[in-house]
């Protein structure tokens, strides 16, 4: 192998190198972006939980009758936004639509009728995290409002059992996938 040759493998070596490690680097980074982001997720859905269980607490004290605690819960929760307009939304364990800031006129509906099999098979899943661990995430696929396409999305559900209620929002990932 003459000097030429050498030259251009340790650069194409070197070249590789240098792709792996950014490859790896990129990767890392998507990690850490997503984690926060769950993280995040995860710690605003538990203050909404917080507000359910102030107005569970009044309901327990004889301050509030159970109707009452629940209606005001909603209205703060309808209230509370986070990053974009991003909402909270709530479910009964028996799939009726408690609160959905975008859709209202889906409030008071069972969602188990909905006509779009996606939508129900991720409330399904929505349903099957919480029988099994009582909180978690779940991952799928969702149309982005202003979009025509579906999007990574991610959402956090805590159960709250002293009602039978389930409390999620979720945030879309195309951002972390464009960084």
């Amino acid at each position: 192998m003459n000097l030429g040759s050498k030259f251009r493998l340790i650069v194409v070596v070197a070249a590789v190198g240098l792709i792996a490690l950014a490859c790896f680097w990129l990767k890392s980074e998507r990690t850490i972006i997503e984690s926060g982001k769950r993280e995040e997720i995860k710690s605003l859905v538990e203050a909404a939980c917080g507000v359910l269980a102030r107005q569970h607490g009044l309901e327990l004290a004889g301050q509030r009758n159970r109707q009452e605690a629940q209606q005001r819960a909603i209205e703060t929760i309808r209230s509370m936004r986070y990053s974009n307009n991003n909402y909270f939304f709530i479910t009964d364990i028996h799939g009726t639509t408690i609160l959905n800031p975008p859709h209202p006129e889906l409030e008071g509906q069972d969602v188990q009728s909905l006509k779009d099999p996606a939508a129900a098979q991720v409330l399904q899943r929505f349903e099957e995290i919480i029988q099994k661990e009582g909180h978690g995430f779940v991952s799928y696929s969702w149309r982005k409002p202003g979009t025509a396409m579906e999007v990574r999305k991610v959402s956090y559900l805590e159960g709250f059992e002293p009602w039978g209620w389930i409390v999620g929002s979720g945030v879309y990932m195309d951002d972390v996938d464009a960084v």
